[in-house]
């Protein structure tokens, strides 16, 4: 499913590299004191997203996709709450995450839900063209105390 978005966006697909840790969700999430949960339909799996300890009070989000059918109905707001409920749990008041700009959807989606623009940076990939991403920092009482 992952595959899928980042072929969506022309964006390249590194297995061994960057994209390892969607073969291995427990090496890389659960071991690190992270969580990660998909969202099925018809029992195909249409989305995914996760969080990974940053530090004592931040945690950063990773890997929030849907595929295109499937976004726009509510499902990614669901998942990004299901995130940030289990992270401030576990006693993180702050998830950071960073996006390609490209993601212009995912980022008013984001803002809807009082995300704020913390930072722009260029990402230098040896193996890829370098790309640039927006950083923003979500409070998580704020978010979750929100209606919905």
């Amino acid at each position: 499913m992952v595959r899928q978005v980042f072929e969506e966006y022309g964006f390249p697909w590194q297995p061994e590299r960057y994209n390892a840790d969607t073969a291995d969700i427990q090496t890389h999430y659960l071991a690190k004191g992270g969580a990660f949960w998909v969202a099925a339909f018809n029992e195909a799996i249409v989305g995914a997203g996760g969080f990974l300890p940053k530090c004592d009070q931040r945690c950063e989000l990773h890997r929030l996709y849907f595929l295109k059918e499937h976004r726009g109905k509510g499902i990614g707001g669901k998942m990004l709450r299901t995130i940030a409920e289990e992270a401030r749990r576990r006693g993180f008041t702050q998830m950071e995450f960073w996006s390609d700009k490209l993601l212009t959807t995912a980022h008013k989606v984001y803002e809807r839900y009082g995300a704020k623009l913390i930072a722009e940076r260029r990402v230098e990939d040896p193996d890829y063209a370098s790309y640039d991403e927006w950083g923003y920092v979500l409070d998580l009482d704020a978010f979750l105390n929100q209606p919905g």
